[in-house]
C-alpha cells in the first residue's frame, strides 16, 4: 500500500489565521477601551453632579451674605467700632481678606476689591502686606531673600513707608 501524503497547509491559511488572531485582539483591546472610557464618563458625570451641588450651596450662601450685608443697609459692610478705626487699617483688612478669599491670588484679590493689580501690589506694599510667594521664600531661605525678592524692602519686612503713618503708631 502507498503511504498517503498530506498536504501541508497553504501558506495563505496561515496569513488567514494570523490575520484573525490580530483581528480578535483588536476587538477585545477596543472592547476594553471602551468599558474603560465608559467608567470614566460615569465618574466625569458624577463628579460633575457633585461640583453642581457644590457650586449651588455656595451661591446659595453667598446670595444669604449679600443679602445679610444688604439688610444692614450699604453703609453697614464696614464695622467701625464706637472709638473709631483708622482707614489703613480697613483697607489692610479689606485686602488680606480679598487675598483669603483669592487663595493668594493678587489678581483675582485685586478682582474681589474692584481694584487694579497694580493698586493692588502698591496697597500691599505699602500696608506691610506680604505676597504667598514671599512667604514661602522666607519660609524656605529666611527674611533677607525675601526682601532680595521684593523690591518693597520696608513694606515687605511689615515696616510702614516714610509717608504712611499706620494706626499703631499713632499716638492719638
Amino acid at each position: 500500500m502507498a503511504a498517503v501524503r498530506v498536504a501541508a497547509p497553504l501558506p495563505v491559511n496561515r496569513h488567514v489565521e494570523d490575520l484573525r488572531r490580530g483581528f480578535e485582539d483588536l476587538v477585545e483591546g477596543a472592547c476594553n477601551e471602551m468599558h474603560a472610557l465608559a467608567e470614566r464618563v460615569m465618574r466625569l458625570e458624577s463628579e460633575r453632579d457633585e461640583l453642581r451641588r457644590q457650586l449651588v450651596t455656595l451661591f446659595e450662601i453667598r446670595q444669604s451674605t449679600l443679602t445679610e450685608a444688604y439688610a444692614r443697609g450699604p453703609n453697614k459692610v464696614v464695622f467701625i467700632p464706637r472709638g473709631g478705626i483708622a482707614l489703613v487699617d480697613i483697607e489692610r483688612a479689606a485686602l488680606k481678606e480679598a487675598l483669603r478669599m483669592a487663595d493668594g491670588i493678587q489678581k483675582d484679590a485685586a478682582a474681589l476689591l474692584r481694584i487694579s493689580q497694580r493698586v493692588m501690589t502698591y496697597k500691599m506694599q505699602t500696608l506691610g502686606i506680604r505676597s504667598r510667594i514671599e512667604e514661602e521664600i522666607e519660609e524656605r531661605h529666611g527674611e533677607a531673600a525675601a526682601r532680595e525678592h521684593h523690591p518693597g524692602g520696608a513694606a515687605v519686612r511689615g515696616e510702614p513707608a516714610d509717608d504712611l503713618q499706620l494706626a499703631e503708631d499713632r499716638e492719638d
